[in-house]
């Protein structure tokens, strides 16, 4: 796989980036991306080049037409990030309906990343 320099000082973009993941065969770096519109360099995500400028002209919002803020959605940014906020939102459904045995895993996982 081969990548193209990108802006960022530290890495690469893909220069078909409009999977996912990719990853060097030769150093095993992977890149993740989203969408093609934005791309981690491994220590900072990048906005692909005209895009913010095509959603001020477009009038939308750049988290919603690209698709990042689905991504992101179970990070609650700028929410209430807690085991009860997370099961409340419904981000938990793996539990199935039983929401005490939800609220129990999440807590635990939050416990462990703390």
């Amino acid at each position: 796989m081969s990548f193209s320099q990108a802006e960022s000082p530290l890495g690469y973009r893909p220069a078909n980036y409009e999977s996912l993941n990719f990853a060097d065969a030769e150093t095993g770096r992977t890149i993740h991306t989203a969408g093609g519109v934005f791309w981690l360099d491994g220590g900072r995500w990048w906005v692909g080049e005209g895009f913010l400028d095509y959603c001020d002209q477009e009038g939308v919002d750049p988290l919603v037409e690209s698709g990042f803020g689905y991504c992101l959605s179970p990070y609650r940014f700028g929410q209430e990030f807690t085991p009860e906020a997370v099961v409340r939102a419904g981000l938990a459904r793996w539990w199935g309906d039983d929401e005490e045995a939800a609220l129990a895993a999440v807590r635990e996982v939050f416990s462990r990343h703390g």
